[in-house]
């Protein structure tokens, strides 16, 4: 017969493997790094909003530069893309239903340059190529300055103004 086996032949000699990762992070350093990730994401966040934010007014200045002048009706769809734009900042804006004298009196704030006669270039057939040009260029500085702060600014100018006109 065989003779039995003894228990402590069996055993073998435990060899433990290095580790494969020398520096582990310790449980502060990745509650830091997820704080670092969650802070670049809402950066990039903030940073996609205001860019969706300002594409109805970069779609208005590119459709006011594609604006054919030598059209008669220019002046008119100059001044009716720029409502649009204010109508997509502020939908309850009171320069919506402003008279033509507010009006410029509005576009005249974000202008450096006199403008020309709105009442003129928008109800009469007196309109130079001058004047509309002139037009186009208080439209354009209008809607690079257009951001929601300063419309709503604006509205309460405009109320102020308002109300004095009628006391």
């Amino acid at each position: 017969m065989s003779e039995p086996l003894s228990l402590e032949a069996m055993l073998a000699d435990i060899i433990e493997s290095e580790l494969s990762v020398q520096w582990q992070f310790a449980p502060v350093h990745w509650l830091l790094l997820l704080l670092a990730v969650l802070a670049l994401a809402y950066v990039a966040w903030r940073y996609w909003r205001h860019y969706q934010q300002g594409a109805a007014r970069r779609y208005t200045e590119q459709l006011l530069l594609m604006l054919d002048m030598q059209q008669p009706d220019s002046a008119s769809q100059i001044n009716q893309l720029l409502k649009m734009l204010v109508q997509h900042y502020a939908p309850a804006h009171p320069l919506l239903t402003a008279s033509v004298e507010q009006w410029q009196a509005a576009l005249q704030q974000h202008n450096v340059q006199p403008l020309p006669d709105l009442a003129s270039l928008l109800y009469q057939d007196r309109a130079t190529p001058e004047h509309l040009q002139q037009f186009r260029q208080a439209a354009l500085q209008f809607c690079r300055r257009c951001q929601r702060a300063q419309l709503q600014q604006l509205a309460q100018q405009l109320s102020f103004k308002v109300k004095s006109a009628h006391a």
